[in-house]
């Protein structure tokens, strides 16, 4: 468990904790096709890792699939970033993207 000012987030039961609300992830109602642990990496990632470019994130994402995750990663970014913003919003978060050198660099910062 990882605890930073009014942050929780559980490894073990891959939920974030903010300001009182919670998100369990689980399931993707959207796409059941996404496996749960993808999308709390992800949320994991760019809550901690602070800004990443796109291919940094799909490594740290995808690093314990067997076969390396999708071949049009950037694509499956870009949705699944899409589908989680309800998400940010209810827990308080805001998603930044910001260009630099070329690269699209993401994370995430309590509102």
């Amino acid at each position: 468990m990882i605890r930073y000012k009014n942050l929780t987030i559980d490894m073990k039961n891959r939920v974030v904790v903010h300001d009182g609300w919670s998100c369990e992830f689980s399931r993707n109602p959207c796409n059941p096709r996404v496996r749960p642990d993808v999308r709390f990496k992800l949320v994991c990632a760019l809550l901690l890792a602070g800004p990443q470019p796109r291919e940094k994130l799909m490594d740290l994402v995808y690093s314990g699939d067997v076969e390396g995750g999708p071949l049009t990663g950037w694509l499956v970014l870009g949705s699944m970033l899409s589908q989680l913003k309800p998400v940010f919003t209810r827990l308080g978060l805001s998603l930044h993207r910001e260009r630099r050198s070329g690269n699209c660099y993401y994370w995430l910062e309590p509102t």
